[in-house]
Order: C-alpha cells, then structure tokens, then sequence
C-alpha cells in the first residue's frame, strides 16, 4: 500500500518538472509543433474509468500546454503587429486599437504640440494686439473727457483778470472799516467800555478761494501764474489770521495797549500792501505784450478805482446823509483839524502813509511822476456837481438839489461846510497830489463808515 502511494507521487513531480524544463527551454515552436499542439476541435472527452490515474494527469497537462501555446500565439501576433508599423506603416488606424498600445497612440497624438496651433498661437497675438490698442484709445479718450471737465469748471483769464481789477476797490474798503473802527473804539462816547463786535472785524477778511479762481494758464511761459496764485493765497491767509487775533486782542478789556496797535497797525497796512501784490498775477495773465509802461498803468489803475469808489458813496444819500450826524462832524474835526489831514489820530505807527508809498514804488524806487501826481480828468467825472462848490450857499444848494437836506434845514448844512470846506477846495485842482488826495478821501469816508460800525460792551 504504501509502495503504491510513493510511486504514484513520483509520477506526478517527475511529469511537472518535464513541463516547466520544456516550457523554459522551448520557448518557439515550429509550425509542425504548433499545428501538433494545437487541440482538437473537438471536445476532450472525459476521461474514461479504465484510464488510470497516472494517465489522467497526463493528459491534464496537456492541455495546459495547448492553451500556453494558443497564448503564445497572441503574442506573437501583437509583436509582428508592432514591428509593421515601426517599419514604417503609415496607416495607424489600421492598427488593432482594442489593445493597450492603440490607447496610447491615441493619447500621443491628441497631445503632440503643433508649431502654428500652440507655439505661434495666431489669433491669439491679434487678439492681444487688439486689446493693446483699445486699451490706449480708453486712456486717451479718458484723458480728453477729463481735460475738457478741466476747461468746462475751471473759470476764464478774462473773469480772474476782472476779479483782480475789483481787488482795489474791496481792499480800500476794508481800510476805511478799520479806520472807522479805530476811531470809535478809541474816540467813542463809552471808550473804555466797548469794542468794534465781531462781526465788523470779521468781515474785513477776504478768503483766498474768492480771488484766486481755478483757471488754466500756460506753465510754459517764464513767469509762471500759479507761483504768483501760491504767493497771493499765502499773503491772503496771512491777512485773515491778523484780522481773526485781532478780533479776540479787541475783545479783551484788559489787553496791552501795545498790543492793540501792532494789530491795528497790521490791519491799516495790508489792504493797500495785498492790492501792489496782485500786480505780479496779474502781469502773469497777460496773453499779449505789456507796454513798457505797465506797472504804471497797474498803479494808476488801482488809485482811480479807490477816488472812484469813494465818490460813488458820497453821491449816495444814505452816505452823504451821515456827515449831518453829530458825532461824524466831531470825527472830521478830530481828523482834520486846521483844514488838513492827520491820519495819526487812528494811525499812530503811520502805516497808511508807509503802504501809500509802498503801492507807488512799484513803479521804481524813484516814482513816477505820472504816479506821483493825478489829473483830475483821468481819474473822475468832470461834470461832476461837486466839483463846483466854491462857498457854503453852493455847498447848501447842492445838499437840496441831491435831497440830502429838505427845505428849511439849511443850516445843517451851513454848519457841515467848514468841515468840508478844505476837501472841498482841494477838488477844484486840475491836479492832485496822489498822498493828498488819498488821504481827504479816507478821512471823509471813515467818518461816515463810523455810523455802521457796531459796539459791544465788555463783560
């Protein structure tokens, strides 16, 4: 039993080893092999009882075989496959694409680079070069529509020139408002015990924004506008600031009296300071050529506009109705005393007369004398009635004729004249003396001024 059994086993390990040696060693067959090997067509019958054991696994084996054989066939077939078409077969389509190799090709050949679809992309540099060009027309478009909002909001030369020509006229103003200030609060009925209110003070300021306007002006000529616009705000802000301590040193009853007459003296010496500064923007404005004799005509210009504005407020009743008052008579008697002029009395410092010669010596150290004396003609209305008034019935007619007096107040007007009389006289010259002129006007017009100004108590 057992001797059966042992040599049953050496059978079957003797069988797998002649496989595997064959298998190993013969891996090609020849075409009578193969034809050999291949199995039959028919259906391998079972195997029969009489068969024994030791031929039943032989004939196991061989059917392993013939299916290893049939697989190497496949193979063979794929590789011949392959070498067709690394020799040189064009057609890859002919190829067996069910097969792990087709895929590939597959995949080779949608993802090769192809010079003019993805290297030297085309289209895509048109269209670049178009998006390059829109993008610079946007920038120029936008840099048009703003220039022309610029040139839209921003104000004309000709309204900065205009607004510049009116500077005089509003600055002399402003200087015969301080004046009138100074002489009530120094020579009012409750001196001591008042000041000018707020207001008043206040309202001597002039903001830069109101003169100097937003313009364009070409930044290519040497004397540049906007380096004169930069200086004029300054010199305005400055302004501003002493009329604003001014207003808080005025308001406090125990102040230094030293103090008050640095800020008044800064208050009466700016206005006609700031109207020779806007002579260099002015100039700036300028388009055309200026005659050798510009600066002369800028100064003449600006002392007619201030004689201009003072007889336009004297023509005015409500004005010219104020000298009648009683304490604009005890002014003018303070401030002309003996038929002449003494600013001292409000300007201790003489700042009026240093800004007055400030204002002329724009036209050289030496001043004109174009300047330095006016003709009457040049500067007012010779058909002017007052102009005529050489005694105190004339001055008397001439209060009636403008309704400044009514009937049967002559005498108002009798009492005025002798503190008339010497500005009165004066005018009838076919010439004036610029300071003196200057002077007769301010003081007349600071004395009617003295009726507007408002008082407040200390605390």
């Amino acid at each position: 039993m057992l001797k059966s059994l042992f040599s049953g086993a050496l059978v079957r390990t003797l069988s797998l080893l002649f496989l595997l040696t064959s298998t190993t060693l013969c891996p090609t067959l020849t075409a009578q092999d193969r034809t050999a090997g291949q199995p039959s067509e028919e259906p391998f019958a079972e195997p029969s009882a009489e068969l024994t054991k030791d031929d039943s696994i032989l004939l196991e084996l061989r059917t392993i075989r013939g299916l290893q054989q049939e697989a190497q066939l496949r193979r063979e077939k794929i590789r011949a496959e392959m070498e067709k078409r690394d020799a040189g077969q064009k057609d890859s389509a002919a190829l067996v694409m069910s097969d792990e190799y087709g895929a590939i090709l597959q995949v080779e050949n949608n993802t090769r680079p192809h010079w003019y679809s993805d290297d030297w992309n085309l289209f895509g540099i048109i269209t670049f070069i178009i998006a390059l060009f829109s993008a610079i027309f946007t920038y120029v478009t936008y840099k048009a529509q703003k220039n022309t909002e610029l040139h839209t909001t921003n104000a004309p030369i000709d309204v900065q020139l205009s607004t510049l020509k009116d500077l005089p006229r509003h600055f002399y103003r402003n200087l015969v408002c301080t004046c009138a200030m100074i002489l009530k609060f120094k020579f009012g009925e409750k001196k001591g015990k008042v000041y000018p209110s707020e207001g008043n003070m206040r309202k001597l300021q002039t903001l830069p924004d109101d003169v100097v306007l937003p313009i364009d002006v070409d930044t290519d000529k040497e004397d540049n506008a906007y380096q004169h616009m930069h200086e004029l705000r300054l010199l305005l802000r400055n302004y501003n600031v002493e009329v604003q301590v001014a207003s808080e040193h005025v308001a406090r009853q125990g102040i230094m009296e030293e103090t008050l007459k640095q800020d008044f003296g800064n208050l009466l010496y700016k206005p006609l300071f700031l109207i020779r500064n806007t002579f260099n923007f002015k100039r700036s404005l300028n388009k055309e050529s200026l005659p050798d004799d510009y600066k002369v005509k800028y100064v003449l210009d600006a002392i007619s506009r201030m004689i201009q504005e003072h007889f336009k407020k004297l023509q005015e009743s409500a004005n010219f109705k104020c000298l009648f008052e009683k304490g604009t008579t005890e002014y003018l008697t303070k401030i002309m005393p003996k038929g002449k002029v003494d600013l001292s009395i409000f300007d201790k410092g003489g700042d009026i007369l240093r800004s007055i010669e400030y204002l002329l010596k724009y036209t050289g150290d030496k001043v004109s004398p174009k300047v330095k004396t006016l003709m009457r003609h040049d500067v007012i209305d010779e058909s002017s009635a007052i102009l005529s008034i050489n005694n105190a019935e004339e001055f008397t007619q001439f209060c009636i004729s403008k309704d400044f007096i009514k009937a049967g107040e002559e005498p108002k007007a009798a009492a005025l004249y002798p503190h008339l009389a010497p500005y009165l006289n004066y005018l009838h010259k076919p010439d004036w003396d610029t300071v003196a002129i200057l002077k007769f006007i301010l003081a007349i017009d600071a004395a009617i001024e003295t009726n507007r100004i408002g008082m407040v108590n200390y605390l």
